[in-house]
């Protein structure tokens, strides 16, 4: 009888205390990057990423790893010439075949409007789907979407029953969601689905998030309920998740890995007890070392050939070649702000119209050209924006005259969102100036600094100046004048294959053509923030009643740091001098109201801005 009682004893407890292991396995970000990328091998074959290689990983963690959930954070549209062909068809039916079961819609999949992403599900799911996911898209006015897309879904994986509810970014330029709408109610929305997922059964809740890091800390700071949040739209890489606390003081983690399928995220979490303990998290890198799945590899060549019959033959047809990568965003850490490959378009632009100027926004310019050989697909690739119905290429070029009054309104606009989006940061060619961001919107370039090739500019004359379609359009949302319009035949794509061609090497550097007058000798910067764990300017975030600054600077200076509530009201301000180097500087805000708060860190010439939530 006392051996029957202990084994009783014995089951009872392993009963409670057994534990169900899950594997997230994640991607995001894809853009239609179904062949292989970036440097290129001696036969011009890309050496990372590709589809062929991450089913090569994805199949053998299906093979080896316990209870496989695998994810996609949204974005397979755009940026390849792959999806000019095929609009995203192809991926989804390998994405299919690979067995993700769910992925969340990303901005991009709005480029072309819902009846192309719905044409795309359409014929994707022709023979079978997986769930594709959005909370905050009201599709009342375009219902036929909704035969594809649901708010959330419960999977039993393993015995657990996991809630997935999606959330898609608002509020950005380049796509075109009308008549749906992307609702920028974010956190009332993602509480209310975690509600309805717990009331219908879901054990453990997973946000797969296209909104980015900063709405992902937002969402999970005024909530409760998200277990894990696997995110994406900031084509960022982290290499241990990034945690925020919610409304009930839990650490939840986010994970993000990159763009393109060049790198693949794992993630092992128990569930015991109704409780979901992160076991640990990897990020995979799909490079030369991986091997294409032969059997994906072979659809992605039959592919590649449908391309090449419609586009010719991009992927060999070598423009140039490069010493050194050319990429689209400038070096943080320095004062220039003209990046190399923003100068390099804009150069093709005025040598292609022999105009005074020519612009392109950050936002308009996809990805870096690497070292190496230059092929068509690689340009394809850097200006992928846009699409023309009668050629599947991407933006024409236009012309038009502005004087130099309306140009620096353009400027200033450009300028307007500095530390909110890089998407409307100007790169220009034929001219240089210098701004100032600590001065107010609409007044930060410096006039007597805008020269228009060696002559300084003059507020009455009229200048000629080259961009793309893309920016024509948005000349009048920006306020600005511009005169004699001209919508030119020639493409974007073709221009720059053409100045590219030109030399047999190109190189392409930050020159000075835009100087910031504030930058900043606070080392630790936004970016590393949010890709190095264990860094933080502002911590803990979300914060209760102590704040703390970690400030690094170049040498002795007097410091202010001021926070603002939502409604612009500064609570709270106090300035120092810190000594050279690295300090922390403890803030009590016992006094502050739970909520949103915006912080702003000056020497007196140089600004760093952020934000951060309380939760007490």
């Amino acid at each position: 009888m006392k051996t029957i009682k202990l084994l009783f004893i014995f089951t009872l407890f392993a009963f409670f205390v057994s534990a169900t292991t899950i594997t997230i396995v994640h991607v995001n970000d894809t853009h239609s990057h179904l062949d292989a990328n970036g440097p290129k091998d001696h036969h011009l074959n890309g050496k990372e990423g590709g589809i062929a290689k991450a089913a090569t990983i994805i199949n053998g963690l299906r093979a080896t790893e316990p209870n496989v959930l695998l994810l996609h954070a949204g974005d397979l549209f755009q940026g390849d010439p792959m999806f000019n062909k095929f609009f995203g068809v192809p991926e989804l039916q390998i994405m299919k075949q690979l067995g993700f079961d769910a992925m969340t819609i990303g901005n991009h999949e709005f480029d072309l409007g819902p009846a192309v992403l719905h044409d795309a599900l359409m014929a994707g799911f022709a023979n079978g789907s997986f769930s594709m996911l959005s909370a905050n898209l009201d599709m009342s006015a375009f219902p036929s979407l909704q035969n594809f897309v649901q708010p959330s879904v419960i999977k039993n994986i393993g015995g657990v029953r996991i809630g997935i509810f999606g959330m898609t970014v608002p509020d950005n330029p380049t796509n075109i969601p009308f008549p749906v709408v992307i609702s920028n109610n974010i956190t009332s929305i993602a509480q209310q689905t975690v509600n309805d997922l717990r009331n219908n059964g879901a054990q453990v809740v997973i946000c797969l998030s296209h909104l980015g890091i900063n709405n992902d800390s937002d969402m999970i700071a005024g909530t409760s309920g998200i277990d894990i949040v696997i995110g994406g739209h900031d084509h960022l890489v982290f290499d241990t998740p990034r945690e925020i606390q919610n409304l009930n003081g839990a650490n939840i983690p986010i994970f993000q890995a990159g763009a393109h399928y060049k790198n693949i995220g794992e993630v092992h979490f128990n569930f015991v007890n109704n409780t979901v303990s992160i076991l640990d998290s990897r990020i995979i890198h799909v490079d030369h070392t991986v091997a294409p799945d032969p059997a994906v590899k072979s659809i992605v060549d039959q592919l590649k050939l449908d391309v090449i019959n419609q586009f010719g033959n991009v992927y060999n047809n070598v423009l140039s070649k490069t010493n050194s990568d050319i990429p689209k965003t400038a070096d943080r850490n320095q004062r220039w702000k003209d990046t190399p490959l923003g100068n390099l378009i804009t150069d093709a632009f005025r040598n292609q119209y022999h105009t005074k100027i020519a612009i392109t926004p950050l936002g308009l310019i996809s990805e870096k050209l690497y070292d190496g050989k230059i092929t068509e697909a690689d340009v394809f690739r850097a200006v992928s924006y846009g699409f023309d119905p009668a050629t599947a290429k991407g933006f024409q070029m236009a012309t038009f005259d502005i004087t130099g009054l309306e140009l620096i309104k353009a400027m200033e606009f450009g300028l307007s969102q500095i530390g909110l989006s890089d998407d409307f940061f100007l790169q220009y060619s034929g001219m240089k100036f210098k701004y100032d961001q600590q001065l107010p919107v609409g007044q930060r370039v410096l006039l007597s600094s805008v020269y228009i090739g060696n002559k300084k500019l003059s507020l009455t004359k009229i200048y000629s100046v080259a961009v793309n379609s893309g920016v024509a359009g948005l000349i009048p949302l920006a306020g600005v004048n511009a005169t004699n319009m001209v919508i030119r035949p020639e493409f974007e794509y073709d221009v720059v294959c053409k100045y590219i061609s030109r030399s047999k090497n190109i190189s392409y550097h930050s020159e000075g053509r835009i100087k910031d007058l504030n930058y900043s000798p606070i080392r630790i910067t936004a970016e590393e923030v949010l890709t190095n764990g264990n860094k933080s300017t502002a911590f803990p975030n979300p914060f209760n009643e102590q704040l703390y600054f970690n400030i690094d600077v170049e040498k002795s200076k007097n410091i202010s740091i001021t926070l603002y509530n939502q409604l612009g009201e500064e609570v709270y301000t106090r300035e120092m001098n810190v000594q050279e180097g690295k300090s922390t500087i403890q803030i009590n805000a016992e006094s502050f109201n739970p909520g949103l708060y915006f912080f702003r860190i000056s020497n007196g010439n140089n600004i760093m801005t952020g934000k951060v939530v309380c939760t007490h």
